[in-house]
């Protein structure tokens, strides 16, 4: 641990000042003017979790009462070890009680969410990890060949054209998109860490007082393994820029051919994130937070009861309300018309909860687009609304045509 040179108790890392804060005596120090007690920079204590396998390490010797990645009580010391460290950290901006409001703010928003996962005790589960991050440089070769479109109106009432002209383009492509970033830890989910991920590239020397306080864990995915990851994010910010720099008026198209991209890792740097991992029956939610920009990712668990109970408690209004219907007259067609609605309703429901999934599950899953997943899932949501559209026309056209046929 890093002991206060004053009262030698074990200082904390103070967010919101970034000083290092001894919790006894108030002292205040800089996160490099207090040197490390153990026997040398490079060396914390493990924590090693014995179900899932998962290591976190920190300079302070109080043992992790459970782990962050499975939520599993059995976490034990497992003696102090050298860690290769990255040069570069991001220090945490977000304190726990940031942290917690963000989280409780996020929770109010959605609905069927079990009692306890809100409760305070839930909310102290909470912990700050260090999280290691690849660093990538994108250095561009070559030109984008693309096409644009570009559309102009003349004239006016019967004698209004659309002129449509298509431009050949060639944009040569120079130089290079730096720290480009991707978690380099095997315990951490690559959709949920791309989710809090962020574009800082305020690195600052990587120092251990950073981690009085918190835990970080080590890299133990290889580098290259998301060497087309890093290539996919430098075309799609390559060509964004390209795209801003037509004229207003010509809409590029994807390109036909794409410049040469040679990817570099520059080394690693440690990022913070709040973890929570909360265990709902046989199944494990995950909460994290960016500890920078305080960007959330939930895996909301849903309580069952709570979901069935508004479910019966809405069908008794709806057939309270249907009952007492009864004592108007209700025609054929005004009761297809009135069905048509409610499907219609329904339908825009359903078309709405498949945008969240598609923004949820693919738009921000980079191996998605590599599996084509992101157009079968544009698909369904297209077919979604032509099909609330085309029901509710058949119901209308049924009302309106095949009603007065019957009765007749």
């Amino acid at each position: 641990m890093i002991a206060c040179p004053d009262c030698g108790s074990a200082l904390e890392f103070d967010v919101a000042k970034q000083k290092l804060k001894c919790p006894s005596c108030r002292q205040e120090y800089g996160v490099t003017s207090v040197k490390d007690n153990t026997e040398s920079a490079d060396t914390f204590n493990v924590f090693r979790c014995s179900q899932c396998g998962g290591e976190v390490y920190s300079n302070d010797n109080t043992i992790a009462g459970f782990c962050s990645y499975c939520g599993a009580p059995a976490v034990r010391h497992s003696g102090t070890d050298k860690i290769e460290v990255p040069h570069y950290i991001i220090p945490f901006k977000v304190d726990k009680e940031g942290c917690k409001k963000i989280f409780e703010e996020f929770v109010d928003k959605n609905n069927y969410v079990p009692n306890d996962y809100r409760l305070e005790d839930g909310i102290h589960e909470f912990r700050g990890i260090y999280v290691p991050y690849h660093v990538y440089d994108a250095e561009f070769d070559g030109a984008y060949h693309m096409k644009g479109r570009s559309e102009t109106v003349s004239g006016s009432g019967d004698k209004k054209k659309c002129n449509v002209k298509i431009w050949d383009i060639n944009a040569v492509v120079s130089g290079s998109i730096n720290k480009i970033t991707h978690d380099a830890s095997d315990a951490f989910d690559d959709d949920q860490s791309e989710l809090i991920n962020d574009n800082c590239k305020e690195f600052r020397k990587f120092a251990p007082g950073y981690l009085c306080g918190f835990y970080a864990d080590s890299a133990d995915v290889p580098a290259e393994e998301y060497t087309e990851f890093v290539k996919d994010t430098a075309y799609e910010r390559a060509e964004k820029s390209v795209s801003v720099k037509m004229p207003g008026s010509i809409k590029t198209k994807s390109p036909n051919t794409r410049p040469d991209v040679k990817v570099t890792n520059t080394g690693d740097v440690l990022k913070p994130v709040w973890f929570m991992a909360y265990r709902n029956n046989n199944r494990m939610a995950y909460s994290v937070i960016n500890g920078k920009t305080g960007k959330i990712s939930c895996d909301l668990p849903v309580d069952i009861k709570w979901f069935f109970g508004i479910s019966l408690a809405v069908s008794a209004v709806l057939f309270i309300v249907l009952n007492l219907l009864q004592g108007f007259i209700l025609t054929a067609k005004s009761s297809i018309v009135m069905a048509a609605f409610i499907n219609l309703t329904l339908s825009v429901l359903y078309n709405m909860n498949i945008s969240k999934m598609y923004d949820h599950e693919i738009k921000h899953r980079y191996k998605a687009r590599h599996a084509g997943g992101a157009v079968t899932l544009a698909n369904s949501r297209l077919a979604g609304s032509l099909t609330a559209i085309a029901v509710f026309a058949v119901l209308s056209v049924l009302g309106a045509v095949a009603v007065p046929m019957i009765t007749d």
